[in-house]
Parts: structure tokens; sequence; C-alpha cells
């Protein structure tokens, strides 16, 4: 690989990080504040808000780190990559799964059914959305785009008018398995952009990116101010989707050309999300067994939710030093 190359795997290890860094500050937020401002609540019926885009800035990255991995791999070609590969998609299931499982078993005493049927997380949207890519990653990247818009507009005005699959996305956390069906087309965009970075030079990417992304924003803004599909996360909405993927593609151009030195904070943590998550998920378990959730009020609770995110990031950059690193 060339250095060339090498720094561009390091812009979408800073942007990953920089989304790791926002999903501790959006998870904790709702761990230890009672009642926070809008401006720093995720997930809200009726609404979009800032918070909102970490899960579709972690989904694409995924997407844009996937073609280095075949490109290194080769791996459509080679049996044992594509072993490594879905043993690692195994693993995110699993680390996604149990965590919420074990806290609504044990800590939430929900019963062993209720507790599997709830315990979704968007690791395991990843996972499965991973599986999906497979199928897809041998496109060109405009039947890629076109194939998962037509995924798209089925989950939306098929599968989500059907009452009971809306019930079941909307009470889900991240959709649930239903919806990796929408997220599927974030982490496809993250793929086409992934390939024109291997693919073309510096300025055809700049000039397809930017246009891939006002395209999206302008398809969401369409969708939701036409009143066609309100812009939502919590139904995983069409509207939703194409208006994140436009975001993530602009933020990851601001790290990728204008922020090399400034991401570099956050390219340790970037490097090994699947270790930021699990010390995430161990994190809220002395929290849960003595003061519970959401205990504080705002802003003493924002305040303690900023000391735990910068604890755990410093946790994170220690162990990483002593030679412990988990990759996704």
């Amino acid at each position: 690989m060339s250095s060339n190359a090498k720094n561009r795997v390091e812009s979408i290890d800073n942007f990953r990080g920089f989304a790791i860094i926002l999903m501790f500050i959006a998870n904790f937020i709702v761990l230890f504040v009672k009642n926070p401002p809008d401006i720093i609540r995720h997930a809200e019926p009726g609404m979009i808000l800032p918070l909102d885009f970490v899960a579709p800035f972690f989904g694409f990255a995924i997407g844009l780190s996937f073609p280095y991995f075949i490109y290194k791999t080769k791996m459509l070609e080679a049996t044992q990559p594509a072993k490594r590969f879905f043993f690692r998609v195994i693993i995110l299931y699993i680390v996604g799964a149990s965590p919420n499982f074990l806290y609504r078993l044990m800590i939430f005493e929900e019963s062993v059914a209720n507790a599997y049927l709830n315990s979704w997380s968007i690791l395991e949207t990843w996972a499965l959305g991973l599986c999906l890519i497979i199928l897809l990653v041998k496109l060109n990247l405009t039947k890629r785009i076109f194939v998962s818009v037509a995924i798209l507009f089925i989950y939306q005005f098929v599968l989500l008018e059907i009452p009971g699959i809306y019930s079941y996305v909307y009470s889900q956390a991240e959709g649930g398995v239903v919806s990796v069906l929408s997220w599927l087309f974030v982490i496809i965009n993250g793929t086409v952009i992934g390939e024109l970075i291997v693919n073309t030079n510096k300025l055809n990417l700049i000039k397809k990116s930017v246009l891939i992304s006002l395209l999206n924003s302008i398809v969401g803004l369409a969708l939701h101010f036409g009143q066609i599909t309100p812009m939502t996360r919590l139904d995983v909405s069409a509207s939703y989707m194409f208006f994140s993927a436009g975001i993530s593609i602009f933020v990851f151009l601001l790290f990728h050309l204008f922020l090399d030195n400034y991401g570099k904070v956050f390219r340790e943590v970037g490097m090994y999300p699947l270790q930021a998550w699990i010390l995430q998920s161990l994190f809220y378990v002395p929290v849960y067994l003595t003061i519970g959730g959401a205990y504080f009020d705002w802003p003493v609770g924002g305040v303690i939710a900023l000391f735990g995110v910068v604890t755990l990031v410093i946790i994170d950059k220690y162990l990483i030093k002593l030679g412990i690193k988990l990759k996704a």
C-alpha cells in the first residue's frame, strides 16, 4: 500500500474515532442525565438532532473501510480471508448482543425471552449489514447505489406500511433487524466513497463525493419537507438515511482533506472500535448497580457524562499503549 493510500486510511481512522467519541457522548448523556436539553438528546420522536448522526457516521465508516479490506486480502477470490471476514461478523454480532442481553436479564430482571427479544444494538445492525454488502459489492458504483435505494424504498414504502412491522421497528433500538435494510444505504454510500478514494485522484474524489453528498441531502430534505416520510431516527426513515448519508460524506471529506492534524486526536480510538465498544459496555455496569441510569439533573449530569467520556478515552489509549488492541 502506498504512503498516499496509508494517509487515506488514517483519515478513515480519524473519522471513525470522531464517531466513537460522539457515541460515548450520546450514550453517557442518556446514562447520567435526567433532563438534558433538546440539542444534546437523540432518538427523539418527530425530530432530527445533531447526535442522531452518530450511528450513520459509524456505519459510513464501516463502508469506507470495506474496499481496503477487499483490495488488501482479495477476499472475493480467496477462501481464507472470506472465512476471516465472516468470523469477524459473528464476533461483532455477539459483542453487540451479549451486553444488552445480560443487562436486561441480570440488572433489569427481565425474562430470558424479553431480554433476548429486546437486546438488539447497533453492532448487530452492522454485522448483518456487512453480510448484505457481500452480495452487492461486486456491482459497479452506480448499480450499487441504485440497488441500495431500491431496498431502502421497499423498507420505507412496503415494510413500514405493515402495522406490526412498524411497531416492531419503532420499539427496537436502531429499528431492530428489519431496519438493517435501511441502514444498508449509508454503509453502501461508504463503500462508494471508499472505492473512489482507492481508484481515483483527489480532484475526481472531491467532485464526485460532493455531488453524491448534495444529491443525498437534497433527496432527504425533499422527502421530509414534502411530507412523504418524516426525518426521524426512531423508524430509521428513508429521509433520515438519505440526509445522514449526505452529512456523513461531507464530514468525512473535512477530515480527509483539511483536518489531518486535528484528526489525529481521534486516531487511536478509531483504529480499535470494538475495544471502545467493550469498554463502554463495561462502564455501564457499576453505574447501573449503584445510582442507576439518568440520575443527575442538568448541567451537573452533563459534566459527569463528559468526565466519563474523557476517562474512557484515557483508559482506551492506555490499554493501546500496553498492547491491548481489539479491532472490529
